[in-house]
């Protein structure tokens, strides 16, 4: 076997890895993943330790997916503290990427995982969250009452939570809670509790000012 051959299979794992610890963090969906737990789950189907680091490092640094304190909920790097009292959740551009919005060659995205979200109407989805909340454009908007206007035209639950998940990470929604004002992640509170705004952003799209291929305007 060649160097040359010893790098492709290198690589390749790396790819592998990277994937799979991708699919592991989104179990959960719109919540956080500890990462102890999921580097129990991929160890017992062969992954080792300093392979699972290291892929979570990269896709970390690659901004696919966020770390954070489980005890404080703040923003941490793998390099300051124990993986073990780390939590993680995908970013908008690790969904993007499971969904097929894009490649990376060091990232190994299955097809069915692509076509699972595609089928799910996901991109429609996402569209459907954001023109409601364009009607009150500069106030906000109740995430119940938004959830309940998109169930009577057949948008489930857990698909509209994953495009509320998605819009907010990439920034085309602010959420706050409806009791303080204050802003929250969909991942620390019930969305019964949030509501949601357009950021300019999300006004810029819906205007044609800019292009998302992950969502049907």
């Amino acid at each position: 076997m060649t160097e040359m051959d010893v790098k492709r299979i290198k690589a390749g794992n790396f790819a592998r890895n990277n994937g799979q610890i991708l699919q592991a963090v989104n179990i959960l969906r719109i919540k956080f993943n500890k990462l102890a737990g999921i580097e129990r789950v991929l160890k017992s189907s062969g992954m080792a330790p300093d392979e699972f680091l290291e892929s979570v490092n990269f896709l970390a640094e690659e901004g696919y997916i966020h770390l954070r304190y489980i005890s404080t909920k703040e923003t941490a790097t793998l390099a300051d503290a124990e993986y073990t009292a780390l939590e993680a959740k995908l970013t908008g551009k690790g969904i993007r990427l499971r969904a097929g919005g894009i490649d990376d060659d060091m990232v190994e995205v299955s097809s069915s995982d692509k076509s699972l979200l595609r089928a799910g109407n996901f991109v429609q989805n996402n569209g459907g969250v954001l023109r409601p909340l364009n009607i009150l454009s500069h106030k906000y908007n109740r995430l119940g009452n938004l959830q309940s206007l998109l169930a009577g035209e057949g948008v489930a639950e857990d698909e509209f939570l994953d495009s509320v998940n998605f819009l907010a990470s990439e920034g085309y929604i602010h959420l706050r809670l409806i009791s303080t004002r204050e802003p929250a992640l969909l991942a620390d509170h019930e969305y019964t509790e949030l509501e949601g705004k357009l950021t300019s952003r999300g006004k810029r799209l819906l205007k044609g000012g800019i292009e998302d291929n992950m969502i049907e305007v």
